[in-house]
């Protein structure tokens, strides 16, 4: 089994360099590769702390009667947001996940 490999992304927001050449280059072996990868040092990632990571993942906890009031339009046609909002796990898909996608719409 290969290690999902930890990249530190900081130097892709600088000017060219040896070490922003190398953190492209790990995140093409990733991506074409195992085709996951972590990241770390993005720039501006001090908001995340433990208890600012508690309340992000605590949206897992909410009762599934919540959590359908955020689904995505692929999965509640009644629903306006297409590309945005809640997925379910869905047992047999090959991507066995459950997520929101967040962000603005922007198609």
């Amino acid at each position: 089994m290969a290690d999902i490999d930890t990249i530190a992304i900081a130097p892709l927001f600088g000017p060219p360099s040896p070490a922003r050449d190398q953190a492209d280059s790990r995140i093409m072996a990733a991506a074409s590769g195992i085709g996951f990868m972590a990241i770390r040092d993005f720039p501006g990632d001090d908001w995340l702390t433990p208890q600012n990571r508690a309340r992000l993942l605590a949206i897992f906890s909410l009762p599934e009667a919540e959590k359908q009031k955020l689904l995505r339009w692929n999965f509640d046609r009644t629903k306006q947001n297409v590309y945005r909002g809640w997925f379910p796990l869905q047992p047999g898909a090959v991507s066995y996940k459950e997520g929101i996608d967040i962000g603005p719409d922007i198609a």
